[in-house]
Order: structure tokens, then sequence, then C-alpha cells
């Protein structure tokens, strides 16, 4: 029986399967090492895992299909990513009332087995409205801060407004996903190497 750490990719569409490749920003996606890092599609393919590749969960977010049988894997530490929160600036919601929520789902996890949140910050609006994500970022910001069972991994989102690679109001160019992903999984690894 192979020993694994799992980690739950959790959150938003920024979490799953949306960069893309233009001819300005032409980065693909990076290779893995073989055997680095496998996928357990819980929606499209639920019978074992697979080596991650992208677009890594783009066919799992779909109505009533988890199956959560056994994948023949002794799992070592169990940790979750997140990365969340666009859509409770988009509504104006606080930043009490999304430390409330996050703490609450947090909670649950923790009763569920997890270890511990790496939590990637969200990025700015880049659309015609007003939404402003600062108070959801600072509040995030301290969560990490505050929280033993939270680790902030990456910040990255917020500089690439600026840096043009966002390709539409909310989402980005691969090449973003690329640095922010290799950011969060470095600070990820040394947390757990650190375990």
């Amino acid at each position: 029986m192979n020993t694994v750490d799992m980690f739950l990719f959790m959150g938003q569409s920024n979490m799953a399967g949306r960069g893309i490749v233009t001819s300005e920003h032409s980065q693909g996606a990076p290779d893995l090492t073989v055997g680095a890092g496998y996928e357990y599609r819980a929606v499209s393919n639920p019978g074992r895992l697979y080596p991650i590749q992208e677009p890594f969960g783009c066919l799992e977010n779909r109505e009533g299909g988890i199956d959560d049988g056994d994948s023949h894997y002794l799992i070592r530490h169990q940790f979750m990513v997140w990365c969340q929160g666009e859509s409770d600036g988009d509504i104006g919601k606080s930043g009490q009332q999304y430390c409330r929520e996050f703490e609450c789902m947090l909670e649950a996890m923790l009763n569920a087995g997890i270890e511990m949140c790496f939590l990637i910050r969200i990025g700015c609006y880049n659309g015609p409205g007003s939404q402003d994500y600062s108070e959801i970022m600072a509040v995030q910001d301290q969560i990490a801060q505050t929280n033993e069972h939270v680790v902030m991994v990456s910040r990255s989102f917020s500089k690439m407004k600026e840096q043009g690679l966002m390709k539409d109001d909310f989402h980005y160019f691969q090449e973003a996903y690329n640095i922010v992903g290799r950011e969060a999984g470095e600070n990820a690894a040394c947390y757990v190497s650190g375990m």
C-alpha cells in the first residue's frame, strides 16, 4: 500500500482548470515530476488516482458526484488548500462575517481530519463594477496570523491585475496560476517537511 499526503483543493473557480494560454501570455502549465502528485476524480472517473495534469479539477464540479470508495492508499497527513472570497466581495460581505463563516467551515474540516489549511489569498477585481476585495484580503491575512491551523502560502494573486495577467473580471492567464501554484506549493512543502 502506498503512503501519501492528501491535499484537498477547495474554494471557487480559481482553484480549478481556468487558466488559458494566448499569444501574449504563452506560458502553459508546467510538467510535473512523475509520481509527484495525483488527482482523485471523484465525479468524472472515481476508480483510481490519476497523475495531476492541467486542466486540474475542471470535470469534478458537478452535482451528486462524490464517491469516496477505497483508492488503496494509506493517507499519512490530510491538508486543505483554500482560495475563496471573490463572491463574498462581490456581494459586499463584511470582513467580520467572512471571518465567522471561514472559521465555521474550518472547524468542520478540522473535525473531519484536516490538519492544516494552506491559504491562498484572493486577488483584485478586474471588471467595470465597484467591487473591492481589500477587506476580505485583510481578513485572510489576519486569519493566517491568528489561527494556528492556517498558513498563508501565497499572496501573489493580488499582483496579477497590475501585471496584466487577468483574463477576465475574476480569473487569470495560466502564467499567473503557475506563479501562485509554485509559490503555494513550495511554501506548503516547507511546512510539511518540518512536521
